[in-house]
């Protein structure tokens, strides 16, 4: 509850503030834009002595009132004034980025926002901005126009109007040329606009304004599921172990069978002889 109330006592005299930029610029529209168009000269003394120009709640006034349908001259004296802000560019850009994204459900809006933002190119969060909304493809209008209207071509989106205001941006500081890929502002239908928003990323890519799309990772290759030679040598089933198990005392008891036999028949053999030699040795009687 404290904390809510302390939040309380800082808005209030911020909203009352802001309150009072939008009533005073009122009045110096009031005393200078008539019918018959702006009094520049009355405007410019007046913006002199008008603390809104030096605040961001008079931003906030200025745009706020170019948004609202008061027919052009209105739009033109904002435009007028807009130029005579004593506000450091970055934070008037941060300004109209905040509010783009706070109205970013309404594309007509943010479309507004985004040809606000143009004046302040310098600072590089606006072409990055732009930059962001290519792949929207929402319609700048509830109603579309349909497909077989060959000569009319179909309503602009989102990305379109990116795609444009990063094309002036582009053009202005020498980074591409009217015959270029890319800077294609008669594009009528969906296919062709496609194509230039795909044809600018590089050249926005090299300007530094988007990042190079990273390269897919590569999986690791799963082990082979061959064992080489060796390796199947010494991986055996339990039946083959078993098996080697039996078969090996069998050839052992063989081979010692038959050097037992060998030496018995010699032994017979040197009996044999030995008994010879003792009947030819002994005397006759």
């Amino acid at each position: 509850m404290k904390k809510t109330f302390i939040l309380i006592l800082i808005w209030l005299p911020l909203s009352i503030e802001a309150r009072d930029e939008t009533e005073s610029l009122n009045q110096i529209l009031n005393a200078t834009v008539t019918l018959g168009g702006i009094h520049e000269d009355r405007l410019e003394q007046q913006l002199k002595t008008w603390s809104g120009v030096n605040t961001l709640d008079g931003v906030a006034a200025v745009y706020e009132r170019w948004l609202k349908p008061r027919g052009g001259i209105d739009k033109l004296a904002c435009s007028f004034i807009a130029e005579h802000l004593q506000v450091p560019p970055d934070q008037i850009a941060v300004f109209l980025r905040d509010r783009a994204e706070l109205n970013a459900e309404d594309p007509l809006a943010l479309d507004k926002y985004m040809y606000f933002m143009e004046d302040y190119g310098d600072v590089p969060l606006v072409p990055r901005y732009f930059a962001s909304k290519l792949d929207d493809k929402r319609r700048l209008t509830k109603k579309v126009i349909p497909a077989d209207h060959d000569q009319i071509g179909s309503t602009a989106r989102v990305c379109d109007a990116a795609r444009l205001n990063l094309d002036r941006w582009l053009s202005k500081r020498g980074l591409i040329k009217d015959d270029e890929p890319g800077n294609a502002n008669s594009a009528l239908f969906d296919g062709d606009r496609d194509q230039n928003i795909h044809d600018i990323k590089p050249v926005l890519i090299k300007a530094g304004i988007m990042e190079a799309p990273k390269p897919p990772e590569e999986k690791p290759s799963a082990p082979s599921t061959t064992a080489s030679v060796p390796e199947a040598n010494r991986i055996q089933s339990p039946q083959t172990v078993k098996d080697k198990a039996t078969k090996a005392p069998t050839i052992q008891s063989e081979a010692a069978s038959q050097d037992h036999s060998w030496m018995l028949w010699l032994l017979a053999v040197f009996a044999s002889l030995g008994s010879v030699y003792w009947l030819i040795r002994k005397p006759l009687k």
